[in-house]
């Protein structure tokens, strides 16, 4: 089993097990997104998701894998080159071509709005971000309604299609609470 582990290590030129720890797409706060979007959209809303694992699962929604892991359209497209493999299939004008209710590009929205972050992220493994969020698409159709949620906001944002039926319950979000059990500790 050490050699096993050891080889790993080598081939991924980690030398601190810790690192080993995967913080792909930040899982609790796909979690916290999913369960929320489950809470607080009905039962037809479609979303498309840059992450498709905990959002997907705890949102029980129709979901659209827009890196293509899910979907033929994308996973038979030429990789961008740069990308790390399995984030670097996309195609956003097609998945939001696709009409989803909601967008969770899996980035705080401050940087969503922000042209130059937008432009480093574009040269970076991970410029699907960046193709996304800068999507004309992307940006006339989602970003300017945003869900007012400040944990959503800071950490995972997501965003609603500007015609679609999920606008009308957008002022019913609240934030979630973290913890606390049912004494309130």
């Amino acid at each position: 089993m050490f050699a096993l582990l050891a080889g790993v290590w080598g081939l991924n030129g980690v030398t601190d097990p810790h690192l080993l720890d995967d913080e792909n797409a930040e899982p609790q706060h796909g979690v916290v997104t999913g369960i929320l979007i489950n809470r607080f959209t009905g039962p037809d809303a479609i979303i498309a998701v840059v992450a498709a694992g905990n959002v997907s699962y705890f949102g029980r929604r129709t979901a659209i894998d827009m890196l293509g892991k899910s979907d033929a359209h994308i996973a038979h497209e030429a990789a961008h080159p740069g990308g790390r493999v399995g984030h670097n299939k996309y195609d956003p004008e097609y998945s939001l071509g696709l009409r989803p209710d909601l967008v969770v590009p899996f980035w705080p929205h401050k940087l969503v709005i922000d042209r130059w972050a937008i432009e480093q992220v574009a040269r970076t493994a991970d410029q699907y971000i960046g193709a996304v969020v800068g999507s004309p698409t992307f940006r006339r159709d989602y970003l300017p309604n945003p869900i007012e949620v400040p944990y959503l906001l800071e950490n995972n944002a997501v965003y609603v299609r500007t015609d679609s039926p999920e606008m009308a319950r957008r002022p019913l979000w609240r934030a979630p609470r973290i913890g606390g059990g049912e004494s309130g500790r």
